[in-house]
């Protein structure tokens, strides 16, 4: 097993009897996400392992904690991105699943399930013309501006874009 391989292993759900990303599940984490984590680990460890020891020694404290609390900072607003809710649309079986539809009905502002007629969820008139749709994917009636996101498979409100490097949707 290469080094690659146990930090693929560390990211993904799951590996084969072959060390290989499981086709059940998908990995959650993009190559572009590693390389965001390794673009600044990387010479991190080569700055704290290689060069910190010798300034310490013969430089001033402020030259040693300055870069380090940049390396903390760093790493703190990458987390913040990474884990950040974009503002993802729960899903209709989550929405009765926890029976949660007033709650949601009130942040949004309307029925994210639609009007029930005998066939499916009907979106009225009036909320068409002001651009509310149909996701069929997450079964839901989604607000103007939202979008569903296919690398996420999630509704956002005001869906920009799926960012790689953090690997989360920007709304």
């Amino acid at each position: 097993m290469t080094a690659f391989d146990v930090l693929l292993s560390l990211f993904c759900c799951c590996l084969d009897e072959e060390n290989n990303p499981c086709e059940c599940i998908e990995c959650p984490v993009s190559m572009a996400h590693l390389g965001v984590w390794a673009c600044i680990l990387l010479p991190a460890a080569v700055f704290i392992f290689g060069a910190l020891p010798y300034l310490w020694l013969h430089t001033s404290m402020a030259v040693c904690t300055v870069p380090l609390l940049f390396l903390v900072a760093s790493l703190t607003f990458l987390v913040l991105a990474c884990c950040a809710d974009p503002g993802i649309i729960p899903r209709r079986e989550v929405i009765v699943g926890t029976n949660s539809l007033l709650r949601v009905q009130s942040a949004l502002g309307y029925n994210p399930l639609g009007a029930p007629n005998g066939k499916g969820p009907v979106i009225p008139d009036e909320m068409k013309k002001q651009g509310y749709r149909w996701c069929a994917t997450c079964r839901i009636v989604r607000p103007p501006r939202a979008s569903h996101c296919s690398a996420c498979d999630n509704c956002v409100l005001c869906w920009d874009h799926h960012c790689p490097f953090v690997n989360n949707c920007v709304g």
